[in-house]
């Protein structure tokens, strides 16, 4: 580009690449061998950079939320895709529209909830305008429904409570968050909560407590479990001045792992004299996964400080901690780890027995996406679906066709662009 740095060629000519033809692809050579360059300076300096491939996955992550949340995502296609390596990326062939129309568009609030229904003499009425026999039927099914969800929350009552917090920047804890609790589901009732929405008055009344988090930055939290970090920290040092406490952001790089004299060489449970003073969390059980990068200094601060402060608050740890590096087998370790800590916790609580760990374990795998040649197979389609049956099935949504009434380009006649 010659209105910014233009330097392709020179670091062509230094590679000593083939520059006579095009087909060499040198072009791409240098420009794989830039990228990986300013990412090394960046990390050489202990700065954050995200590489593309992290942030369109990132971003996926993202719209998938607006979508399901408000159903829809506006976005300009040009900015998210990546310049390099395009093709590779999630965000490819990525269908967005970037809008902001005014007068706006509200979405309609479903007329069955708000509409007055009425009788024939004109009175509001509680009665559906639909038939008695569709009534009676529906009638029967939510009787059913309720009777299952009564039996379900019986058998949820009985097995032991598992609640897994996560800390995020990209959305990758919540992810990992998200495929713990799918495997800790055969046998607990496990539910997944932001460190941010959850409320540290219930932490001491907790049996089970998983943490899945991240770490920002030189050692920071991220931004959604500082406020959990923080309130350790004061549960810790309930007496510590307002000035330290402004400092807490700073002071989790401090935190040292837990003392060597509770270290266990094994993955076990800790081995801890039952006489020692008890803390307020004496009887909860946690375990802890922390996600970083070995690129920067103070890898998984906050993870081992939250790994401490839960230990000295008088948690009983059943699995040491373990961390994922970004730059090389995070997800390999994450998949160890939840292995291990879900049979540590079979194991603790006396719940292996009832509980297939090998069918549990499987939920790793069905999280996983990646090509397998074993785990996925080619079949011939006799013939394409018809077009809004296939939009339905792949949106989940169901797709009506209409015939398009008139159409007006909203743009000035002297306007080079067009809305149609």
């Amino acid at each position: 580009d010659n209105s910014r740095y233009n330097i392709l060629e020179e670091v062509a000519k230094k590679m000593n690449l083939d520059m006579r033809k095009t087909s060499s692809l040198w072009k791409d050579q240098a420009l794989v061998e830039i990228n990986i360059a300013v990412l090394y300076s960046f990390q050489s300096d202990k700065v954050t950079i995200v590489d593309h491939h992290s942030a369109t996955e990132s971003f996926i992550k993202h719209m998938e939320n607006e979508y399901r949340c408000r159903g829809g995502c506006p976005a300009d296609w040009v900015w998210i895709v990546p310049p390099m390596s395009g093709s590779i990326t999630p965000v490819f062939h990525q269908e967005m529209l970037n809008y902001r129309l005014t007068p706006s568009f509200e979405y309609q609030p479903e007329p069955w909830n708000t509409h007055v229904w009425k009788g024939t003499n004109g009175t509001p009425t509680k009665r559906r305008a639909i038939g008695f026999k569709k009534l009676a039927e529906a009638k029967k099914l939510a009787e059913a429904v309720k009777f299952s969800a009564k039996l379900m929350g019986q058998a949820m009552a009985k097995r032991v409570k598992a609640t897994i917090l996560y800390a995020t920047e990209t959305g990758k804890s919540q992810a990992y968050a998200k495929t713990l609790c799918e495997i800790f589901k055969h046998a607990f009732d496990a539910k997944v909560m932001s460190m941010e929405e959850y409320d540290i008055v219930h932490l001491e009344h907790e049996t089970l407590v998983l943490v899945v988090t991240s770490t920002f930055g030189n050692g920071d939290p991220p931004e959604n479990g500082e406020k959990f970090g923080c309130a350790l920290m004061e549960m810790r040092h309930p007496n510590s001045v307002h000035e330290e406490r402004k400092s807490y952001k700073v002071r989790f790089n401090s935190v040292s792992s837990y003392s060597d004299s509770h270290k266990s060489s094994g993955d076990g449970p800790d081995l801890r004299d039952n006489f020692e003073s008890a803390g307020p969390l004496a009887n909860v059980r946690f375990s802890v996964f922390g996600l970083g990068s070995r690129a920067y200094p103070h890898f998984c601060a906050f993870g081992h400080a939250v790994d401490t402060l839960l230990e000295e608050l008088g948690g009983e740890r059943i699995l040491k901690m373990r961390e994922g590096d970004e730059l090389c087998g995070q997800e390999e370790a994450f998949r160890t780890w939840a292995k291990k800590v879900f049979k540590a916790a079979c194991d603790v609580f006396c719940v292996g027995d009832d509980v297939n760990i090998e069918k549990a374990n499987n939920s790793l795998i069905s999280n996983d996406r990646s090509w397998k040649r074993n785990k996925f197979r080619l079949t011939y389609v006799a013939e394409a679906p018809e077009l809004t049956q296939g939009l339905s099935n792949v949106h989940k949504k169901r797709v009506s066709a209409a015939r398009l009434l008139s159409r007006q380009n909203l743009q000035s006649p002297k306007s080079s662009r067009s809305t149609i």
